[in-house]
């Protein structure tokens, strides 16, 4: 995610806004994310 996106800050937003509102609504559908092990990464930073 951090290699691919210009800004990681609106990428990671989005991405949790996305999950928010699936969640709120109830929806089954499951977004794809990177796994886990790509936070790393980013925390190590």
């Amino acid at each position: 995610l951090e290699r691919t996106s210009l800004d990681l800050y609106s990428s990671v937003r989005s991405l949790y806004l996305q999950d928010r509102r699936k969640k709120i609504q109830n929806l089954d559908e499951i977004t794809e994310t990177l796994s886990d092990d790509d936070w790393e990464e980013v925390d190590a930073q």
